[in-house]
């Protein structure tokens, strides 16, 4: 099953708990804040709505993007 992408404000998300990576790479995460800057977010991040706070999301995939977004 397809899902539409939401548009929703970087302000607006958070990093799951759940999020798999535990570890980061200064280098990695410096090449990929310059990938975003120069061609935007190209693979979308994958959340879930948070009780309670209408427009808010919690990203379980992705969360390396969103910090990178998040930086920028």
């Amino acid at each position: 099953m397809s899902q539409t992408p939401i548009p929703v404000p970087a302000a607006n998300l958070t990093k799951s708990p759940v999020n798999v990576r535990t570890r980061s790479d200064a280098d990695a995460d410096a090449e990929l804040e310059a990938s975003i800057l120069a061609h935007g977010l190209i693979q979308n991040l994958v959340g879930v709505p948070v009780s309670r706070k209408k427009g808010h999301y919690r990203i379980t995939a992705g969360g390396r993007r969103l910090d990178a977004v998040h930086r920028l």
